[in-house]
């Protein structure tokens, strides 16, 4: 059995994005540029024989937004990309780090392994729910991120593929010495809503405020979402042009990059809510 938690089968949309903005991973990092759709697209086209290996993926699925748009995703790895192309998968309520947990062993890996005498696998593999519920900030779950108020990410039946506007123009990399405080400019263009992606450690808060000072989003080093390799700060409400504001944290004791992008989105006409599988 090959047992993959949380791989990119399909590619990482996030490291095509930030490849091509931040010219990211071109001479550190290298293997990451394998991860890019073309490059996983080359590898599913030719890479075909497993030998009689039998593949199985766990999914992560807490995540409603990723990189520019709206597709259900681990923090790292969308959903798509995970089951690509194996027809074993279960369903995670938890970020792609904590895909190797305690409780995703019992939950997949072990099912996958013990086999009874007659060569079958007793234990039933658990799948979290994969159904709109899934982001309802609710109390229960300790192991879901998406119980997490912090977050601040609001989310509605708006969950379709989208079309993508680049009228936002901002793109930046910013060090941030140990324990210092910054402030940085952010323009933001007229749009029907208004998203941040940004790469920077998990010691890092970042906080989005408007014109006025108002705190749009946080992203605070002490939530679970800080430990996500590409971190969101988005506003689902329509917004007009100006000059809004990133505050940006560094709590640990080493100098930290940022880089971080803005984007918006255009809904479709007609917007389905994500169901269950």
């Amino acid at each position: 059995h090959l047992l993959m938690l949380g791989t990119p089968n399909g590619g990482a949309k996030c490291v095509e994005v930030f490849l091509g903005k931040f010219n990211l991973f071109k001479k550190e990092l290298k293997a990451a540029r394998e991860l890019t759709d073309d490059e996983m697209g080359r590898f599913n086209q030719f890479v075909k024989n497993t030998g009689g290996t039998k593949l199985a993926a766990l999914v992560g699925n807490p995540v409603p937004i990723i990189c520019g748009g709206y597709e259900w995703n681990d923090g790292f790895v969308t959903v798509n990309s995970a089951k690509h192309g194996v027809a074993d998968f279960s369903y995670a309520n938890d970020l792609n780090g904590n895909l190797v947990d305690t409780r995703n062993f019992s939950n997949f890996v072990l099912p996958h392994l013990v086999t009874g005498p007659d060569g079958k696998y007793p234990k039933p593999v658990r799948s979290d729910p994969n159904d709109i519920d899934r982001w309802k900030v609710e109390q229960g779950n300790p192991h879901s991120p998406r119980y997490d108020p912090r977050m601040r990410i609001s989310f509605s039946k708006n969950a379709g593929n989208i079309s993508r506007e680049d009228s936002q123009t901002f793109l930046k990399e910013v060090n941030v010495l140990p324990k210092q405080t910054v402030e940085i400019e952010v323009p933001v263009e007229t749009a029907e809503n208004f998203g941040i992606n940004f790469m920077v450690d998990k010691g890092v808060s970042v906080s989005l405020l408007d014109q006025n000072g108002k705190i749009i989003g946080k992203n605070m080093s002490n939530s679970p979402f800080a430990s996500a390799m590409v971190r969101t700060l988005f506003f689902e409400k329509a917004i007009t042009r100006g000059m809004w504001k990133l505050k940006i944290e560094n709590g640990s004791d080493f100098e930290q990059t940022f880089l971080g992008y803005a984007w918006s989105t255009k809904f479709p006409v007609n917007s389905a809510m994500p169901v269950a599988e």
